[in-house]
């Protein structure tokens, strides 16, 4: 039974798949309709009003961009903002959504919470410009209601005649800026842009030359002494006698909220945190979009520090279960009888200490997905009560003899060799092939020195931001530095070794001083030779370089510490 108050979203795919997809993903928040073609889409809006449309671009007869020229065009459906569903993310493609007046796009194969957020976001915006909209035919019918209207709203909203002189402004505004709220009637709104960008004014200028609104431009303001905002700017002209235009109306929208939200979704439940360029990482990012939706049980593998609970919250946060819980639990922090606990629950009395009934992680992982960190170091016994649940997913209670069911998705990760394990009889067979229906095999740092500079990048951008200091990178040196040293610990090595960096260096550049002495010790230093003592540099030196960097010239002559046109020149010589 549909619910009235939940807005309606209209969702127009030819694939069947992806509207049953879409559909399952949004049903708990909203009403759907689908339909499979443009024209079947037309007909449906002949009848009805979606709030948003979630609108594929390929579609035989008449793909997305026609279709929404056409809603565009239509004052009845001109305002429901459209959603763009694409595997097209080149630049001409999305300027080509914008312009046939898409609000928005997500690019396939898509991202559930960021899919759900921009829906959120655009249905917001939608609410603020009917709320906008409301306010600015309320401002026409009567110049007395202006206090009353200005009042009401939310957004920041200023009124200038035509010499852009302030006519009024409201309350919200003298939040939002710091310079146009010193403002007094009558007073040239020019005179508050000599403080900041003047992109209020600029706006204001250009909709009295042009006499028509702009709607929707998006700006950050940087001030000296408050945060950086996003404002979402609109501009309306307001008429007098005649239909003369007497002035206009700039409402100045803060989103800077949304913004970090959707940001902060982003960063957290994205791919954007497993940083990498390197062929093995691309790989791997395939496999994890291509493992998000099928219901099998993975098994992570790699040394420590190598990003495997990155891997995990992409697996879940990118699949159906992303609504249910991502419970985790390190099997070799607990002996075996307090594990058996913590996976399976107990009841009161099973124990000395079962003072009461407990739920295990099993149980709270039900809907969701159940990581279990170091499998490795699990005991035979927990071994087979595991083997048990991934094959009926069925398990026991410690000291209750009722059966209980669990719809959990498994994710393991070990440090350890298990088929090594399996060989020397510590591990399971039937437990180790059930595990590894499908592995992700990540490599170590030393195998993908051709990252180095983008996980440099990603760390001193997350650092910037928690220490609060404008530090932009790193120097050559350190650079070199890093391409030498082994990264024992990984790219949590790193991590530690760039945040100790932070809180030491006050430069705008982290220079060797600021490393710990592993990295800066003679060994290393060997391995980053003198680009100007590099004459001596052997062929099978720079075949390795190149083989380690897989082919990258650049990062190769920065690994043998040679200038570029030094590697040219050999290899021409060659």
């Amino acid at each position: 039974m549909l619910d009235n108050q939940r807005p309606v979203i209209l969702l127009v795919d030819d694939s069947t798949q992806n509207l049953q997809l879409l559909g399952n993903l949004l049903e708990m928040d909203f009403n759907t309709a689908a339909v499979t073609s443009s024209a079947e889409a037309l007909l449906f809006l002949e009848k009805k009003r979606p709030d948003l449309i979630l609108l594929d671009i390929m579609m035989p007869e008449m793909d997305g961009y026609e279709l929404c020229e056409i809603l565009k065009k239509n004052v009845e459906t001109r305002e429901i903002p459209v959603i763009f569903l694409t595997a097209k993310t080149d630049s001409e493609s999305i300027v080509k959504g914008f312009q046939s007046g898409a609000a928005d796009y997500v690019p396939k194969p898509f991202n559930p919470v960021e899919l759900l957020v921009r829906v959120q976001t655009q249905l917001k915006l939608k609410k603020s410009k009917e709320e906008i909209q409301a306010a600015n035919r309320d401002l026409l019918l009567s110049k007395n209601k202006l206090d009353t209207v200005f009042k009401s709203i939310p957004e920041g909203i200023i009124a200038v005649d035509r010499e852009l002189r302030v006519i009024q402004q409201n309350g919200t505004l003298a939040q939002i800026c710091p310079f146009i709220r010193n403002l007094k009637p009558n007073q040239p709104l020019i005179e508050s842009s000599q403080s900041c960008l003047g992109e209020c004014y600029k706006i204001l200028s250009h909709s009295m030359k042009s006499q028509k609104p702009v709607k929707e431009y998006h700006i950050k303001c940087d001030w000296k002494e408050e945060q950086q905002k996003n404002l979402v700017l609109n501009s309306a002209l307001l008429f007098g006698t005649e239909n003369r235009v007497e002035g206009a109306l700039l409402v100045i929208r803060d989103v800077t909220h949304i913004k970090r939200l959707e940001d902060k979704l982003q960063e957290r439940y994205s791919f954007k945190n497993m940083v990498g360029k390197n062929k093995k990482i691309q790989a791997i990012h395939l496999l994890v979009e291509q493992l998000a939706d099928v219901d099998t049980t993975v098994l992570i593998t790699g040394e420590s520090g190598t990003g495997k609970e990155l891997v995990v919250e992409a697996l879940h946060h990118s699949s159906f279960r992303f609504r249910g819980p991502l419970v985790r639990i390190n099997c070799s922090v607990f002996p075996e009888n307090i594990l058996e606990s913590e996976l399976f629950g107990h009841v009161k009395g099973s124990f000395t200490g079962a003072i009461k009934d407990r739920i295990g992680r099993i149980q709270s992982a039900d809907g969701g997905t159940l990581f279990l960190d170091e499998i490795g170091d699990l005991s035979p016994l927990i071994q087979l009560k595991l083997l048990r649940f991934l094959e009926r997913k069925e398990y026991e209670r410690v000291g209750d003899n009722r059966t209980l069911t669990a719809d959990v998705k498994i994710i393991a990760a070990t440090h350890t060799n298990l088929e090594q394990q399996v060989s020397q009889g510590s591990f399971r067979q039937d437990f180790y092939y059930r595990l590894k229906v499908m592995t992700i095999d990540l490599p170590p740092l030393r195998e993908r020195l051709d990252d180095i500079p983008l996980l440099i990048e990603h760390f001193c951008r997350l650092y910037s931001k928690s220490f609060k200091k404008n530090i932009v990178g790193v120097s050559d040196e350190v650079l070199t530095l890093f391409r030498s040293y082994a990264w024992p610990g990984n790219i949590r090595e790193m991590k530690h070794v760039l945040e100790r960096a932070f809180i030491l260096c006050s430069e705008k550049i982290i220079t060797a001083e600021y490393l710990p002495p592993e990295l800066t010790c003679s060994e290393v230093l060997a391995g980053s030779k003198n680009p100007t003592d590099k004459n001596d540099v052997s062929m099978d030196d720079i075949h390795k370089a190149l083989e380690k960097t897989e082919g990258n010239k650049a990062n190769a002559a920065r690994l043998l510490g040679i200038h570029r046109s030094t590697l040219y020149r050999k290899l021409n010589e060659l």
